[in-house]
């Protein structure tokens, strides 16, 4: 019983972390990324267009690993007596190795493009 209550928890969590990716492949709403969410309100308004593309295309691709990560988890709870259980958990750590690349090439890509955006002004 406490594996499906788990399981639709987490499947829950899933479903809200696809809408937020979807809501920033649409570019609508706030970006939730530390970028956006500690700038202060003047630091918003004069963020430039290709910082904003590229905050909501980071925010994306996270929310949508995250999501992605969490569905397995989901599905993982009813495989606990199949062989595919550790498969899942191998998935599962491949993923979370590629976010942390992802993370750290987003955040480089990041600097050169302020920096460029710097250097024009």
């Amino acid at each position: 019983m406490g594996g499906i209550i788990a399981s639709a928890l987490l499947g829950a969590l899933a479903i809200v972390l696809y809408l937020i990716a979807y809501r920033h492949h649409k570019e609508k709403g706030t970006i939730l990324s530390n970028a956006w969410l500690l700038a202060s309100e003047k630091e918003r308004e004069n963020m430039d267009e290709r910082v904003k593309k590229y905050e909501y295309q980071v925010a994306k691709n996270i929310y949508l690993m995250l999501g992605v990560l969490f569905s397995l988890i989901a599905i993982n709870i009813h495989l606990e007596t199949s062989p595919l259980f550790y498969f899942g958990w191998a998935v599962k750590i491949l993923l979370i190795v590629i976010m942390c690349v992802y993370v750290v090439a987003q955040y480089r890509e990041g600097e050169k493009l302020r920096e460029s955006i710097k250097s024009e002004s």
